[in-house]
């Protein structure tokens, strides 16, 4: 499932005509593509303890990886 909203992220270097948060079925595989692929992690004061991870793409533009619907429904966090 993939979620998409308007959000002009303000930690993004430009304003962004969408934000996704993105539900993968496993979270830290899709972290792992994803940098694979060019993301980054950027310094946002994240304690770990979220159930999602921000990450940006290669324009500094910011999406969410949301723990998994499996996960969110066993009241697991990351």
């Amino acid at each position: 499932m993939t979620q998409a909203r308007y959000d002009p992220h303000p930690t993004c270097q430009r304003n962004s005509a969408l934000h996704l948060d993105l539900r993968p079925d496993d979270q830290q595989s899709a972290v792992g593509r994803a940098i694979e692929l060019g993301a980054t992690l950027p310094a946002l004061g994240q304690s770990g303890s979220e159930s999602w991870q921000v990450l940006a793409d290669p324009d500094g533009n910011p999406f969410c990886i949301l723990q998994s619907q499996r996960d969110l429904d066993a009241g697991h966090s990351s």
